[in-house]
């Protein structure tokens, strides 16, 4: 029965390093692609960015497949008894991130994980301040270049947000 559960695990094990070699190329050329887009936006080649966002939007769907794929794993380690809410947690209770390999997969799928996540936070503050500043030109264009009629006391109410600090919206 031991032997048994030791080639379940030897299985599991294999699995994970299976899947994190698989997710970190996924999640290298979503930053490749990310960081074309980001160049393409800055040169504003709106017609290569469309193109960008098709692929972009390709390997993200390629990445649910992947979470979705995560989950079944976990779901099915739990079934046989391996604790753990992540792969990480299973690898940390097996004591399978011991091993160089395993840790250097869980360390890189961190660090890729990070890196994309900040990519996409500046991509999305500068798409923000881009629409931001092409508002204000189309509203002092509507305007005859004159300042609005609407008057205010100086508070913040029914202005523009300009700025301020991004919060990690990761779980």
């Amino acid at each position: 029965m031991e032997a048994v559960l030791e080639a379940r695990e030897a299985v599991y094990h294999t699995g994970i390093k299976d899947y994190l070699r698989i997710l970190n190329t996924a999640q290298k050329a979503l930053l490749e692609i990310q960081e074309r887009k980001r160049v393409a936006l800055v040169e504003r080649d709106l017609d290569l960015a469309n193109n960008i966002q098709q692929q972009e939007d390709q390997v993200q769907k390629h990445l649910k497949v992947l979470l979705d794929r995560r989950q079944q794993l976990l779901t099915q380690m739990r079934t046989d008894g391996l604790a753990g809410q992540s792969l990480r947690d299973v690898c940390r209770f097996q004591g399978w991130d011991r091993e160089a390999e395993t840790a250097a997969l869980l360390q890189e799928a961190r660090q890729l994980a990070d890196s994309l996540r900040q990519t996409s936070w500046g991509t999305w503050v500068f798409t923000h301040r881009a629409s931001q500043f092409y508002g204000s030109i189309l509203e002092m264009i509507a305007q005859g270049g004159k300042k609005s009629m609407i008057y205010h006391d100086g508070s913040a109410i029914n202005q523009e947000p300009t700025g301020g600090s991004l919060l990690d919206a990761s779980i």
